[in-house]
């Protein structure tokens, strides 16, 4: 597989990831990131924001190379892994928020 080939599938898997396990908005990795960044740990952001750069420059830079395709592969594979791992603790979230403003509807209601 390319270089080209390898950034492309990680930053695309990725998109899909932060998109539907964590609802993040936006074309493009970077702009996905920015939508859910101030729910991410720092260092997820720095290694996904990586990512997205080492997509951009070997699309749009004809010479560049990746200087280690073994290494963006495996740090790209463990940056899905832990979009994975905080999918749960963030859908636990929305559904607590969601919970709540159902019950303090009802209350409302109740009040009337």
């Amino acid at each position: 597989m390319s270089d080209i080939d390898t950034v492309i599938r990680a930053s695309r898997q990725l998109e899909h990831l932060l998109a539907s396990r964590l609802g993040a908005t936006g074309r493009g990795l970077h702009a996905k990131i920015n939508s859910v960044e101030r729910r991410l740990p720092p260092d997820l952001v720095k290694g996904l924001r990586w990512v997205a750069t080492m997509r951009n420059k070997v699309v749009h830079d004809e010479a560049f190379r990746l200087p280690n395709r073994g290494k963006f592969a495996r740090e790209a594979r463990r940056l899905q892994r832990r979009v994975r791992q905080l999918a749960p603790s963030y859908l636990r979230v929305v559904v607590a928020v969601v919970a709540a403003a159902l019950a303090a509807a009802a209350v409302v209601c109740l009040l009337r």
